[in-house]
């Protein structure tokens, strides 16, 4: 076979036939929980139509070809031998995309505004996020896809590019990049994605003056911890507030394999998928309610 029909060989059945099915689907793609880790969320993203992939975990992504090599750690050959031995998986029918999800190559910017539309205030607050807190760091990207004009919360990363994310769609305006706020301190919180970060802001709003503020690392993927390694290794405190998973464990893992002072703060969520599912349910017990002082880490 050519490696044009092995690309078109449909990942969706690839991965039913390992019994890996979607968690929820959408128009044109599925969001699978990771094949490779152990997660309560998904975070693994088929793409039907282009019969591409992307793990946000990992921030890797590709053909089929490169799932199998990653799935079955073989080489390109070896690979592509496994995938011509079933080749009697249907193609793929390539139609026109019909959501923003579809093809980052196709995704045009339009313009970046400070006013949220109303269908991302309400994503908002479903995240328990407030828009007072969220106009210093948020704004709502718009972009085309195919002639159609979509909209999501955007986050600057440090090379210029957008995390994205609004209720059904999450992704990348690239360039792909980590997020820094130097602050000059010894202290240094990292997180996985911004939504954890601003739920941090949220339990521990800086009311305090006697608290002073840390410099903050956004990985925007833990396929970005290497990126950050340069700038963490400025600060003599770390406070690592991952999803706890495995890929989580693995990012603060590598860490202090590194001799990073990386404290690994999930024991604070650790019956949660990550601070945001934390935040959420906080909400729903006691609205009112502020983290006590003594459940407080250092920020």
């Amino acid at each position: 076979m050519q490696t044009k029909d092995i690309k078109s060989i449909s990942i969706k059945d690839y991965l039913r036939n390992h019994g890996i099915n979607p968690s929820k689907e959408y128009s044109g793609y599925g969001m699978y929980k990771s094949p490779f880790r152990d997660e309560h969320h998904p975070s693994f993203k088929v793409d039907y139509k282009a019969n591409l992939w992307y793990d946000f975990g990992s921030g890797e992504g590709g053909s089929i070809i490169d799932l199998v090599m990653k799935m079955q750690d073989c080489t390109l050959s070896q690979a592509m031998h496994i995938l011509e031995e079933k080749a009697d998986f249907p193609p793929i029918v390539k139609t026109a995309f019909s959501s923003p999800s579809e093809s980052v190559g196709r995704m045009k910017l339009i313009r970046v505004e400070q006013f949220l539309s109303p269908h991302l205030e309400s994503y908002l607050r479903e995240r328990g996020i407030s828009r007072e807190l969220s106009a210093e760091y948020l704004t709502a990207v718009y972009y085309r896809v195919n002639d159609r004009e979509y909209s999501a919360l955007g986050f600057r990363n440090d090379e210029g590019g957008f995390e994205l994310r609004n209720s059904q769609f999450q992704g990348c305006y690239p360039p792909k990049a980590i997020t820094t706020l130097d602050r000059n301190t010894t202290v240094c919180n990292l997180f996985e994605g911004f939504m954890d970060f601003l739920s941090y802001l949220t339990l521990y709003p800086m009311k305090e003056k006697s608290l002073p503020s840390g410099s903050t690392v956004v990985l925007n993927g833990t396929g970005n911890l290497k990126r950050a390694i340069p700038f963490l290794s400025k600060h003599t405190e770390i406070y690592a507030y991952l999803d706890n998973d495995k890929s989580g464990k693995e990012a603060v893992q590598k860490l202090q394999n590194l001799k990073l002072p990386v404290t690994d703060c999930f024991n604070m969520y650790a019956d949660h998928n990550d601070l945001n599912d934390f935040l959420k349910q906080m909400i729903r017990q006691k609205p009112a309610q502020i983290i006590p002082k003594n459940r407080r880490m250092k920020r």
